[in-house]
């Protein structure tokens, strides 16, 4: 019983140590992911700014690419899969990254393309390291390896309460009243390192949570992103206004035509 003790106890820390360090890199990959996507989300809105802010549809490429921060980046709530499989919603007629390359593809591709296709590869990296790689048929096993390494402990420490003195087992400094300090110590352990297995499996867990992070990193894209659409509107209706003005300049009278 003893032998298979710690034959369960090997298998389970085994386990555990390379359920942690694969999940653990999962993590890291997931970070490097999202910083290099808001780094490209951002070269997209300067180079929109430089490249295209005197077109008419300069806010509505602003608004894709908003719709796509709201829309996309910030949904790591859900499963990637969905996420490639379902696109996104029924209101929006088309990808609203191609919606930005449909407004700036005149001739030869630009800076704005490649930006767009580094923004591209960038959430397929991210969907990538968001999707969950390990089964839950992994964590199945590891639960019944806990509580067989939990049942055999008590079983091991009754063996042991023979080599003390008859009634006195449950006082303090005595065999038993050591082994429940420690079977409770085993079991807090336990369950603390299955728990923090299952939190990293899930991305939008509680403790290794992404999405606070996440919400940190887009909160100065979000706000640059609703600056810039206000100024491009107000920009807009001066244009529009300076036009309607000019227009009105240069009209001729209608008295003032000479009849022949």
């Amino acid at each position: 019983l003893q032998n298979f003790f710690t034959g369960i106890s090997f298998v389970f820390s085994q386990f555990v140590t390379q359920s942690f360090g694969f999940l653990y890199s999962q993590q890291e990959q997931i970070y490097l992911a999202l910083y290099g996507e808001v780094s490209e989300a951002k070269a997209l809105l300067e180079q929109l700014t430089l490249v295209c802010g005197s077109r008419p549809s300069y806010r509505e490429m602003l608004q894709d690419l908003q719709s796509y921060v709201k829309n996309d980046l910030e949904r790591i709530d859900r499963e990637p899969t969905k996420l490639l499989a379902e696109g996104y919603t029924q209101a929006e007629l088309r990808d609203p990254l191609e919606k930005v390359l449909y407004a700036t593809s005149v001739g030869v591709p630009g800076f704005v393309y490649d930006t767009v296709r580094g923004l591209r590869e960038a959430r397929g990296a991210r969907l990538g390291a968001t999707q969950r790689k390990l089964p839950a048929a992994h964590f199945v096993l590891l639960n019944v390896l806990a509580i067989l390494e939990l049942s055999v402990f008590p079983v091991l420490s009754a063996g042991c309460s023979a080599v003390d003195k008859p009634g006195s087992e449950w006082l303090p400094g005595h065999i038993l009243f050591f082994h429940s300090v420690l079977f409770g110590l085993m079991t807090a352990v336990v369950v603390l390192t299955l728990n923090v297995l299952l939190d990293l499996w899930r991305p939008v867990g509680e403790t290794y949570s992404i999405q606070t992070i996440l919400k940190e990193m887009v909160v100065g894209l979000e706000q640059e992103l609703e600056l810039r659409i206000e100024a491009g509107a107000s920009g807009a209706l001066q244009l529009k206004s300076s036009q309607t003005k000019h227009s009105q300049a240069n009209a001729v009278p209608l008295d003032t035509v000479t009849s022949w």
